[in-house]
């Protein structure tokens, strides 16, 4: 589920610089028509005056076409900026003022030269309000994306804490609120392959409570489900953040020890063996309970499993010696050379 949850957000990352990449585009093509538009109207109103010039010279000079051409000359010049535009204009313009037309026909084509123009500013404006309004499409299809976007992240992070608290919940004692089975044996797997990788040595202990059927029949099954808590809680005090303690059974639990030497072991049970020995109050009733302990170092053991019978021989000699008390196994005598990993 991770896995999909890593290309969602590949994907989503994915899109949102699509889009930014596509609003940036289009923004500057809208920057660009405005500035086009602009120049354009700048020009149209320098060519409406030029234009007005020239028919007014037609109208009342007495040389009246050397006067407009004279008028349009030196108007574009100061009225428009150097561009092919400006020189083409001032060409086309002192064509239609040196010819042998009449002022008539001479009005009707600058009017035509004007219109050209303004047909120009036209296109330009017709081409910003359509950028504008791609732009503003853009800008709402972004929002509607970005709340699909949002509620799609939602209800995936909102299923993957789903799917973590039931996994989670697989691997917890109900009772206990510890690892069950599952969740201690998977952590022994884990730590197994870490101490394999790195060179380490792993220590397992196996606690049973001693004479636990008798606590149930005396005291009842409730008193008996406290005793269970408690000693889980008092193992978890002595242990290290990254020990692991897990319900084996009904009444053994399994602790897993990573980077542990055999003293270590030695020492980790001996604390476990006096915090569970502390009587405990248990509403009305106070009750000592005894454990026996039996466990193993890592050392060249071929799997895991070969490594928890041993710890399982150790508790089984230590219940043979009596009980409330511990016992930690010896190396193996002929250690194999090809670890495994087998459970």
């Amino acid at each position: 589920m991770s896995g999909l949850l890593r290309t969602f957000r590949t994907l989503l990352v994915i899109t949102v610089i699509g889009v930014a990449g596509w609003s940036f585009a289009m923004w500057r093509s809208l920057e660009s028509n405005l500035v086009a538009l602009e120049a354009a109207l700048e020009e149209q109103v320098a060519i409406d005056g030029i234009v007005g010039d020239v028919l007014l010279a037609l109208a009342h000079a007495s040389d009246a076409r050397a006067t407009a051409a004279r008028r349009a000359a030196l108007r574009t010049e100061t009225a428009l900026p150097p561009s092919p535009r400006r020189d083409a204009f001032l060409e086309r313009l002192g064509e239609l003022v040196k010819d042998d037309s009449g002022a008539d026909e001479v009005a009707r084509n600058l009017a035509a030269l004007n219109g050209e123009v303004r047909r120009r500013v036209h296109a330009i404006q017709f081409d910003v309000n359509q950028s504008v309004r791609r732009l503003h499409e853009l800008v709402l299809a972004n929002l509607v994306l970005a709340m699909i976007l949002l509620v799609a992240v939602w209800r995936q992070v909102r299923t993957q804490e789903q799917l973590e608290i039931v996994e989670d919940r697989a691997r917890r004692d109900t009772l206990t609120r510890g690892l069950n089975r599952r969740g201690i044996f998977e952590k022994a797997k884990e730590e197994w392959s870490r101490n394999k990788r790195y060179g380490q040595h792993m220590g397992l202990l196996v606690v049973d409570l001693d004479h636990f059927k008798s606590v149930n029949d005396r005291l009842g099954h409730g008193v008996g489900d406290q005793v269970l808590s408690q000693s889980v809680a008092r193992m978890r005090a002595h242990l290290r953040p990254y020990d692991a303690v897990g319900r084996y059974g009904g009444d053994e639990f399994l602790v897993v020890l990573p980077d542990c030497g055999i003293e270590e072991c030695r020492e980790v049970a001996r604390r476990l063996r006096e915090a569970i020995r502390q009587p405990m109050s248990l509403g009305i009733h106070r009750h000592t309970q005894t454990v026996s302990i039996g466990g193993a170092v890592e050392a060249g053991d071929p799997s895991l499993r070969a490594l928890l019978e041993r710890a399982d021989k150790a508790l089984y000699a230590a219940k043979a010696e009596g009980r409330d008390c511990f016992v930690i196994a010896d190396p193996p005598a002929d250690p194999p050379l090809a670890p495994g990993l087998d459970a």
